[in-house]
């Protein structure tokens, strides 16, 4: 205090709010004032934009002048420049929720990076943003960076959606779900059949879905007659059946089957042609056959004794074997065993069903008129448009070129192209129509509709005299079905 006696001080009082904050490093304050020019820093923000931007001047003012002739987007530049509504203009709602982010740069509106794209240029836009026929993500992940309009992801996807090239190499159809078969409380009620060759010679599988039990026989030749004679030789063992179920071979699709099918009054059902899955007891049968057939001749033994072992082994997750099902009895082998009754239940198939839908994906039904692609040669190669659903799995439909065909629902990929039919008086109208039955996996459920056999022989009927009066030169199959050459092979 002494040392301030020499000063002359005046004590003034200064409000709290009116003191300067001290500098962080010094008590020195620095009274320069830093003023910010809100319209320097947008016009450096707008100059930034504008040079990233990857689009040529002569484009950049391609869509400045489109932008002028464009209604809606005229309302959005009214908008950016003289404020937005509340009660804005229906054509102004798209943009309404980013429109802090919308701004305008030498006559083109653009959303923070991204250009936005008037009508009339977005046609060509899809086009450049598809070139490379990559994909729906790929496709909109390029244009996130470069471009926006209203529903710009919807049109991308249907954009491609009409490549046909695209279509055409998409990948396979995600297995659907397994639907099981109804399998039977009695054995030899449903059964399936199928053919195979071994060694130079066919034969003849049929197995029971109650009890896998399989029956074997030695087929003379492949036709229809010979093949209806051993079924019948096998339902003379076991009693006749209510459903037969195979594929679409000439042997069980002839004229002849049916007949038989009615004479022995069971349901005859074929599954998808090119989808031998939906037949799979079958096809698992003539596995399991062909296996032991190989086996036993390799080491010169009795193939009889294989396929008894085989049908007296117990089934897997279960004590019983295809013979007790079958019999109700312990067939007797080479091994010893007690002598026990069995009690018919059903074989435990939950846990088939559970590891099977593993990565499945249950595909949407097809409609009437609905455009699909045709899966085959790996591909999705040609257009149809579908004319009935035949079975829950199964569809009828139309090519281009006016041939019919019947496909499971795996091997149709429904597209947004336009179907355009092209008729050929020389085209084969050959209609593939058969009673199907549906599968989503290695097994299905028979309930479904089915084509009546009366319809589908009439309808055999009708193309037969087509190609009878078109052709001098009629060939036929060893089952009676006419074969038309192609119209390159025909020579006047």
């Amino acid at each position: 205090m002494l040392r301030l006696r020499r000063y002359d001080l005046k004590l003034e009082f200064k409000p709290g709010k009116n003191l300067i904050v001290a500098d962080t490093l010094s008590r020195a304050f620095d009274r320069s004032v830093k003023k910010s020019n809100t319209e320097e820093e947008i016009k450096a923000h707008v100059d930034m934009i504008r040079q990233n931007a990857q689009v040529s001047d002569p484009m950049w003012e391609k869509i400045a002048t489109h932008t002028k002739d464009d209604e809606e987007l005229k309302d959005v530049l009214n908008a950016v420049h003289f404020g937005w509504e509340s009660d804005h203009a229906q054509s102004l709602k798209p943009y309404y929720h980013f429109r802090g982010h919308i701004t305008e740069i030498d006559g083109v509106l653009v959303k923070g990076p991204t250009v936005i794209i008037p009508k009339t240029l977005q046609g060509d836009m899809l086009k450049t943003i598809h070139e490379g026929h990559l994909g729906i993500e790929k496709c909109q992940a390029r244009a996130r960076q470069m471009m926006y309009w209203p529903n710009i992801n919807n049109d991308i996807e249907n954009h491609i959606g009409r490549c046909g090239t695209c279509q055409k190499h998409r990948y396979k159809q995600a297995k659907e779900p397994m639907e099981q078969h109804e399998i039977p409380e009695k054995p030899w009620l449903k059964i399936g059949a199928d053919l195979f060759t071994l060694f130079g010679k066919n034969f003849l599988v049929v197995v029971d879905y109650t009890s896998n039990y399989q029956e074997v026989a030695k087929l003379e030749d492949l036709s229809f007659t010979n093949t209806i004679s051993h079924m019948k030789s096998i339902m003379a063992r076991h009693g006749l059946p209510s459903v037969v179920l195979s594929d679409n071979g000439p042997q069980f699709s002839s004229r002849e089957f049916r007949q038989f099918a009615m004479q022995y009054g069971f349901k005859h059902v074929t599954s998808s042609p090119e989808y031998p899955q939906s037949n799979g007891k079958a096809e698992k049968a003539v596995q399991i056959v062909k296996r032991l057939l190989k086996k036993a001749m390799e080491n010169d033994e009795d193939p009889y004794l294989a396929l008894l072992n085989y049908r007296t082994s117990p089934l897997s997750g279960s004590d019983r074997s295809p013979g007790e099902i079958s019999m109700n009895r312990k067939l007797r082998t080479k091994l010893p065993s007690a002598e026990e009754h069995v009690t018919m239940h059903k074989l435990p198939d939950i846990k088939q069903k559970r590891y099977y839908d593993h990565g499945s994906n249950q595909l949407k039904p097809l409609e009437t008129t609905d455009t699909v692609r045709v899966r085959g040669d790996g591909v999705w190669s040609e257009k149809a448009q579908v004319l009935a659903r035949v079975a829950p799995n199964s569809y009828l439909e139309e090519l281009e070129r006016g041939k019919r065909l019947r496909r499971n629902i795996r091997h149709l990929l429904k597209t947004q192209e336009r179907f355009v039919p092209v008729h050929d008086d020389d085209d084969d109208r050959e209609k593939e129509v058969c009673v199907d039955h549906p599968s989503g996996g290695a097994t299905a459920s028979t309930n479904q509709s089915a084509v009546t056999p009366e319809a589908a022989q009439s309808s055999h009927s009708t193309d037969q005299s087509q190609l009878v009066s078109t052709m001098s030169d009629v060939h036929t199959t060893r089952s009676g079905r006419i074969i038309k050459l192609p119209s390159r092979y025909v020579h006047d």
